[in-house]
């Protein structure tokens, strides 16, 4: 226990390095959760259960791959010529997403056009 003679500086010396041992603490067990996690010791679902029931932050899963979108035009009006076509056809193919959670780059769009004559102009 502390002695008589503990000043308040003392106290608040002692509260903090108690606080520092806890966050050490519960960092390591965190860590140890994901490493019985990542070395396929325990399931996701278990090991984010125990995260959860000592309070501790989640495993935050992160996805990566590729998406092959297949897209029909079925029209292109007003194009100057074929270049110019292709060119407001892949500027109408670059998504935009205010989903903070997906981030993503659009590294390659092929585009093939037929050629036609628009009757109706």
């Amino acid at each position: 226990m502390h002695s008589p003679q503990a000043t308040d500086a003392d106290l608040r010396a002692e509260v903090e390095a108690l606080r520092r041992a806890h966050t050490q603490f519960q960092d390591d067990v965190r860590k140890a959760v994901l490493r019985q996690y990542q070395d396929g010791v325990w399931c996701l679902p278990g090991s984010q259960d125990a995260l959860r029931d000592l309070g501790l932050p989640l495993i935050g899963m992160r996805y990566e791959g590729h998406a092959t979108i297949r897209v029909r035009i079925t029209e292109v009006k007003d194009a100057a010529d074929r270049a110019e076509a292709v060119d407001r056809v892949v500027a109408a193919l670059h998504t935009a997403s205010d989903d903070d959670s997906v981030a993503f780059e659009t590294d390659s769009v092929t585009v093939s056009l037929e050629t036609g004559v628009d009757t109706e102009s």
